[in-house]
C-alpha cells in the first residue's frame, strides 16, 4: 500500500514553506502539493530508507531551487492575468451595447467643456485634488481592511496596480488634459471630452480588473475568505 503523507506532516509542510517566506497561501498550497507528491514518491521507491531521511532531503532539494523564486513567477503569472483583465475590460466600452454609454457620456461631457467658461473651467482645475484625495484614499482604505480581515494572504487580492494611489494621482492626468486642450490658449472640447472618457474608463477597467482577480482568488480558495 501507498505511503501517504499524514495530516501533520503536510501541517509540517506548511509551516516549511511560510518559515521558508512564502506569505501567499495559494503558493503555499502548491508548493506544499508539489513537495507532498515527491515525498510520496521517494517512500514508494525507496522502502528501506528512513523516512526522516527523505523528508529531509526533499526539502532541502527544493530549498535549494529557492522559494522566492516561485513566489516571484507567482507574482508575474497574476500580472499577466491582470493585464489580461484589464483590457478585455477596456475594449468591451468600445463593443456593443457598452460602446453606446462611451459615446452617451463623451457627447455629454463635450456638451458641457464647450458651454463652459474658461473661468469655470479654471475653478474645476484647481478644485479637482480633494475630490481624488477623498476617493483614492476611501478606496485604499476598503482594500486595506479587506486584505486585513482575510485570513490567509493570497497572491490575487495582494496584487495593486492603481489602487487608492491611483485614484489619487488622477487629477494630475485630468488637470494636463485640462490644461492643453481648453486652457493656455487652446480650446478643444471634443479632444478634451475624449480624452477624458478615455482615461476614466481606463481606471474603471483597472478597478474592474483587480476586483477580477479578487473574485478568482474566491473561487479557488474560499477558506482564504472565510
Amino acid at each position: 500500500m501507498k505511503r501517504e503523507l499524514t495530516k501533520q506532516e503536510i501541517n509540517h509542510l506548511y509551516r516549511y514553506v511560510n518559515d521558508k517566506g512564502v506569505k501567499y497561501f495559494d503558493v503555499q498550497v502548491e508548493l506544499v502539493d508539489h513537495i507532498a507528491a515527491k515525498i510520496e514518491e521517494r517512500f514508494h521507491q525507496n522502502p528501506a530508507q528512513s523516512e526522516a531521511k527523505i523528508f529531509d532531503e526533499t526539502l532541502a532539494a527544493f530549498a535549494k531551487n529557492g522559494f522566492r523564486q516561485v513566489v516571484r513567477e507567482k507574482e508575474k503569472q497574476v500580472g499577466r492575468q491582470y493585464r489580461r483583465y484589464f483590457w478585455q475590460n477596456f475594449k468591451s466600452f468600445f463593443s456593443w451595447p457598452k460602446v453606446f454609454f462611451t459615446a452617451v457620456l463623451t457627447w455629454i461631457l463635450f456638451e458641457f467643456l464647450q458651454r463652459t467658461n474658461k473661468s469655470t473651467l479654471l475653478t474645476i482645475n484647481d478644485s479637482i485634488l480633494l475630490p481624488t484625495l477623498g476617493i483614492g484614499f476611501m478606496y485604499g482604505m476598503f482594500l486595506f481592511f479587506r486584505n486585513l480581515n482575510m485570513p490567509r494572504k493570497l497572491s490575487f487580492t495582494a496584487y495593486t496596480s492603481s489602487g487608492g494611489a491611483g485614484i489619487i494621482n488622477a487629477h494630475f492626468v485630468v488637470r494636463a488634459i485640462i490644461k492643453y486642450t481648453l486652457l493656455d490658449g487652446a480650446h478643444y472640447p471634443f479632444v478634451a471630452a475624449f480624452l477624458l472618457v478615455l482615461f476614466f474608463l481606463m481606471m474603471v477597467a483597472a478597478l474592474q480588473a483587480h476586483e477580477k482577480l479578487v473574485s478568482y482568488g474566491r473561487t479557488l480558495y474560499p477558506q482564504a475568505f472565510a
